[in-house]
C-alpha cells in the first residue's frame, strides 16, 4: 500500500531527526522535532481520515512510539534532564492550532510531497508519553506489601506498541522494528 511506504519513510526521517537532537542535547530543538514528528506522521493519513478516528489512532500510536524512542535514546546517553526540559516545552507547543514549521522539513527529507497537516491526538500522545515518564503516576490500589511504583520503561512500551501495530499491519510494524534496532534502541 502506498500509505505504508509513506509512513515508513516518514518514520525513518523522524528517527534520524530525533537521534540528531538527542546528540546535540538541545531541549527546544527536541520539543520542536517531537511535535513536528507527530504532525508529519498524521499528514499522509489525513486524506484517508474518515472521521471515525482510525487514522488518528494509528498516528497517535506511531507518535507515542517515536516519543518512547526519544526517551530511550536520551536515557541511554545519560541525559535524563533533557526529557524533562523537552516535556515542559512540548506542553506549550501542543496548544498551537497549525502544523509545526519543521513538519515540512521532515516530509521533504522523507521524500513525501504532501502538505503538512496536524491533529490534536498525535500531539497529545507525545505529550502524554513524556508526562508518564517525567511524572509517573502512583498506584492507588492498596496492597499488603508496599512497593515503590516503578518508572515507566520506554523499551517495554515500544514493544507493546509494536505488538499492537503488528496486529493491524505486520509489515509496517516489522519495518519500524528494524529502523529502531538500526539506531540502537534495544528491542
Amino acid at each position: 500500500m502506498a500509505w505504508r511506504n509513506l509512513l515508513e519513510s516518514i518514520v525513518q526521517s523522524s528517527l534520524n531527526n530525533i537521534k540528531k537532537c538527542v546528540e546535540e542535547a538541545n531541549a527546544d530543538q527536541c520539543a520542536d522535532v517531537l511535535v513536528a514528528v507527530a504532525d508529519a506522521v498524521y499528514s499522509p493519513l489525513k486524506p484517508v481520515d474518515a472521521g471515525l478516528g482510525e487514522a488518528r489512532r494509528l498516528a497517535s500510536q506511531i507518535s507515542s512510539l517515536l516519543a518512547n524512542a526519544f526517551i530511550q535514546l536520551s536515557s541511554a546517553s545519560g541525559n535524563e534532564a533533557l526529557v524533562e526540559e523537552t516535556y515542559r516545552r512540548v506542553v506549550e507547543l501542543v496548544k498551537t492550532q497549525e502544523p509545526h514549521t519543521m513538519t515540512s522539513k521532515i516530509l521533504l527529507e522523507a521524500g513525501v510531497g504532501l502538505e503538512p497537516a496536524w491533529a490534536p491526538e498525535p500531539r497529545e500522545a507525545v505529550a502524554k508519553t513524556l508526562k508518564d515518564y517525567v511524572e509517573p503516576e502512583e498506584e492507588l490500589v492498596l496492597r499488603r506489601r508496599r512497593r515503590e511504583p516503578r518508572k515507566p520503561n520506554p523499551v517495554r512500551d515500544i514493544r507493546k506498541t509494536l505488538r499492537d501495530l503488528g496486529r493491524r499491519d505486520p509489515i509496517l510494524a516489522r519495518s519500524i522494528h528494524d529502523m529502531l534496532a538500526a539506531i540502537g534502541v534495544p528491542l
